[in-house]
């Protein structure tokens, strides 16, 4: 199967699009980059967030829904994601910053030699923040970092992840293992901890999947083929208007989706007008009234200029 070439996005859920909106674009900094509907309910909002350039690799996105499970199915699923920052200075400059809102913020702490903190967000979602080592600061949240996952059968995972999806198990801290891939940089890891029962609440709002990153469409094509060869249960190729997709589903119940990097999210609109209008698939663009009359109006208090 061909080497993941780190995260393309983050898939959550939120019952508050506006809430999300506020919190991901003034407390995060980041940039509505994307303002679409949900591929099954046209009265529902798909929100994209990203860095200041607009970058797979730093997009977490939340589907607008009402109602969906309050628990994860046999206790596998994503506990949290996490953002990377420049280095210890902007580590804690977000630490402090985040203390500032009534928000729950832990203590930094040391995780796989790495000085991290984790927040819990306006969804109930926990986010893990890790400094890297520039020297150079930015304050801005860099990208993707690690991906921690909860599963009841840990020997399993570990032969997905080693044997068809070339992670290597690089380092074990108390009940977590960190799975790496070649490059061993952030946005190439996963934390997997065992659970020791069956009881893992998600929560009124989760995280439904994580995206991994490919180069083009020729090798979702081939991730494709090896999918059907493994037995893996998954979808037919399918175009996203910002980028082409493929999901499948481990025997965990995990859902795991590669993409790859084109159109990109200017397909529709200028890179500096991102986000400020709604965005249509081409097939629904003769609806757009009925659509619109149904979405509740966002108000997007942040520029979304990346210029």
């Amino acid at each position: 199967m061909k080497e993941l070439k780190g995260f393309h996005h983050i898939t959550c859920f939120t019952s508050d699009a506006q809430k999300t909106l506020d919190f991901y674009t003034n407390v995060l900094n980041l940039h509505l980059v994307k303002k679409t509907i949900t591929q099954h309910d046209a009265s529902k909002y798909h929100l994209y967030f990203a860095n200041q350039q607009a970058n797979f690799g730093s997009v977490v996105s939340f589907y607008q829904a009402s109602t969906y499970d309050m628990a994860s199915m046999l206790g596998n699923a994503y506990e949290a994601f996490s953002f990377v920052v420049a280095n210890k200075e902007a580590l804690l400059y977000w630490h402090q910053k985040l203390q500032k809102h009534d928000l729950t913020v832990s203590s930094i702490m040391s995780l796989f030699d790495y000085d991290v903190f984790s927040f819990v967000d306006v969804n109930n979602i926990t986010i893990y923040l890790f400094a890297s080592n520039k020297k150079e600061t930015t304050y801005e949240l860099l990208h993707l970092g690690p991906v921690f996952i909860n599963v009841l059968d840990a020997p399993t995972m570990h032969d997905h992840l080693t044997h068809h999806f070339k992670f290597t198990l690089a380092n074990t801290q108390d009940d977590m293992k960190l799975y790496t891939s070649k490059t061993r940089d952030l946005q190439h890891q996963l934390i997997v901890r065992k659970l020791t029962d069956n009881e893992f609440i998600i929560g009124k709002s989760r995280i439904d999947h994580v995206a991994f990153l490919v180069d083009d469409k020729d090798d979702l094509i081939e991730l494709h083929d090896a999918l059907f060869a493994l037995g893996y249960a998954h979808s037919e190729l399918l175009f996203r208007t910002y980028y082409y997709s493929l999901y499948t589903r481990l025997n965990n119940y995990l859902k795991i989706e590669f993409a790859n990097r084109y159109p990109g999210f200017h397909y529709d609109e200028a890179i500096n007008n991102l986000g400020n209008t709604l965005s249509l698939p081409e097939h629904l663009e003769p609806f757009r009234e009925a659509i619109a009359s149904q979405l509740k109006p966002l108000t997007n208090k942040k520029s979304s200029s990346l210029e």
